[in-house]
């Protein structure tokens, strides 16, 4: 009893002095709290960036080979790009777009648009894909391409408000003209504009592609056009 009796005069001790501040309880309470706000932040940063592995094994497999050719490793893959398309070599990308719905096709991601020259987007603010674009990023700078940016249309939302994956990049390239797909962001006209900079023999048009986007992708997935 004597040790509950000790501990209750110290609890009623403590309470009467932080009583006669409370400023000091105010701050000390509110830096308590930044701080470990701060430190779990940075936790899950670490936590989820270079602790805790991808759901997957192998996380490009999600995107070229879960249900498309199962029975195939990445190897098997090069060998039969090389042996049937002439390939001299094969540069393989991470993760698509944020719930793309195409599994991830290369079209919304990265595109030739010359010979040795690519396109990549460039992240908008508050973008969803910041990190897939990143690591795109980092992919193609340890190749002998040349790299240029297109903008992202950022976090575009559907009807029911689930984050889309909408891309500028699935562009269509015809004999006289390049479709920019558009969406009614802030970025739809910079697209256009970077996009025709990129094809200067042709004219760069941009069209609403909302509707097709719910079906999957855009403009060229439904095309399959190349610059000839």
């Amino acid at each position: 009893m004597t040790l509950v009796a000790d501990l209750w005069q110290e609890l009623r001790y403590a309470w009467r002095t932080l009583s006669r501040s409370r400023s000091f309880v105010v701050i000390t309470t509110l830096m308590l709290a930044l701080g470990i706000g701060a430190n779990t932040a940075i936790f899950s940063v670490v936590l989820t960036v270079l602790i805790r592995p991808l759901p997957y094994a192998d996380a490009e497999r999600v995107v070229w080979l879960s249900n498309r050719n199962p029975t195939l490793g990445k190897n098997d893959v090069d060998e039969l790009l090389k042996r049937d398309l002439g390939f001299e070599r094969v540069i393989w990308l991470g993760e698509g777009l944020l719930n793309d719905h195409t599994d991830g096709h290369v079209d919304n991601l990265a595109r030739f648009v010359a010979a040795g020259r690519v396109a990549i987007p460039t992240p908008a603010k508050d973008d969803p894909n910041e990190l897939v674009y990143r690591d795109t990023a980092r992919r193609l700078a340890e190749t002998d391409l040349e790299v240029v940016t297109l903008p992202s249309p950022g976090r575009v939302l559907s009807d029911d408000s689930d984050i889309i994956p909408a891309s500028y990049m699935n562009f269509y390239i015809g004999n006289a003209a390049v479709v920019v797909p558009q969406y009614g962001g802030a970025n739809d006209e910079a697209a256009v504009e970077a996009t025709q900079a990129l094809f200067p023999d042709r004219v760069a048009i941009g069209l609403r592609a909302d509707h097709i986007l719910t079906g999957g992708g855009s403009f060229h997935c439904i095309s399959q056009q190349v610059p000839a």
